[in-house]
C-alpha cells in the first residue's frame, strides 16, 4: 500500500535521482522490518513460542543494518529532513503493536490510521525528488491517505458482503454500504479542491476509480476476495496513479 503513494509522489516531481533511489530502499526496509517486529511482539505476549523471538530479533537486525546504508546516503545528499516524516508514522505503529498484545489489530480503525502512515511515502519520494517539503507534498499526502482509506472501508464492505446468503433490500444495502460511498464522494470533493487551488494537477479531480465500482457491488460476494476483483481494483488504483503521474508531467511542462 505504499508503493502506489510512493508512485505518486515521484509523479508530481517528475525527478529521479540517487535520493529517490535511497529513499525507495529505506522505505522498503522499514515496511519489511514490521513484520519481524510484530512476530517479535506476539511471541513476547504470549501468542506465538517463545522460540521465535531470535529469528525476529536477527532479521530486525539484519534490517536494521541494512536500513543504515540509505540512511547515510541521504545524509549525504543533503535529504536529512526526510526523516522528520517517519515520526507521524510512529504512533500508528506503536498502537498497533499495543493491540497486537491485546488480539485486537484487526480492526478498521488501525488499518486507516496505518495507511496514513504508508501514505507518507507520497511526499517523501516528492521531497527525495524535489529537496521540498511544500504545500503540494502535504496535498499528495492526505489524497493518498484518503484514496487508501476508502479502499480499506471498501474491502470491509465486501467481506461482510461474503457471508451475506441473500440480496438485502434497498434500504439495508444503504445502511452497509453509505460509508464506503461516503469515504468516494469525500475524496472527490476533496481531489476538486486541491486541483482548483493548484495544489495537484487537474486529473486528481476526476471520479476515483474505486467509486464508480463499489456503488454498484451490493450484491453477496462468494467469489474469494483475493481474486479477479481485487486485481481489477489494483489495476484501476495503477492507472489511476499513472494518469496523474502523466498530467502532472504535462502541466508542469506547460508551467
Amino acid at each position: 500500500m505504499w508503493l502506489g503513494p510512493f508512485a505518486a509522489g515521484l509523479g508530481l516531481a517528475w525527478r529521479l535521482g540517487w535520493a529517490v533511489l535511497w529513499t525507495l530502499l529505506g522505505v522498503l526496509l522499514l515496511f519489511l522490518a514490521r513484520q519481524p517486529m510484530i512476530m517479535l511482539v506476539k511471541a513476547l505476549s504470549g501468542r506465538r513460542s517463545r522460540d521465535d523471538v531470535e529469528p525476529a530479533l536477527i532479521w530486525l537486525f539484519i534490517y536494521g543494518l541494512l536500513a543504515v546504508v540509505p540512511l547515510i546516503a541521504l545524509v549525504a545528499a543533503g535529504r536529512a529532513a526526510l526523516f522528520w516524516l517517519a515520526l507521524p508514522a510512529l504512533p500508528p505503529l506503536a498502537w498497533q503493536l499495543w493491540l497486537v498484545t491485546r488480539r485486537a489489530e484487526r480492526h478498521m480503525t488501525v488499518e486507516l490510521a496505518g495507511s496514513g502512515a504508508l501514505a507518507l511515502a507520497a511526499p517523501a519520494a516528492y521531497y527525495a525528488a524535489t529537496g521540498r517539503l511544500d504545500s503540494t507534498a502535504l496535498a499528495v499526502w492526505l489524497l493518498c491517505w484518503c484514496q487508501s482509506a476508502a479502499a480499506i472501508v471498501y474491502v470491509y464492505l465486501r467481506l461482510e458482503q461474503r457471508r451475506m446468503t441473500a440480496v438485502p433490500s434497498r434500504a439495508d444495502q444503504w445502511a452497509r454500504g453509505k460509508r464506503a460511498v461516503f469515504y468516494h464522494c469525500f475524496n472527490l470533493v476533496a481531489s476538486i479542491t486541491l486541483a482548483a487551488f493548484r495544489f495537484l494537477p487537474t486529473l486528481a479531480c476526476w471520479p476515483k476509480p474505486y467509486a464508480a465500482h463499489s456503488v454498484r457491488q451490493w450484491e453477496p460476494s462468494r467469489r474469494p476476495l483475493a481474486s479477479r476483483k481485487s486485481w481489477r481494483r489494483s489495476s484501476l488504483s495503477c492507472c489511476w496513479c499513472w494518469l496523474t503521474d502523466s498530467v502532472s508531467r504535462h502541466e508542469l511542462d506547460r508551467a
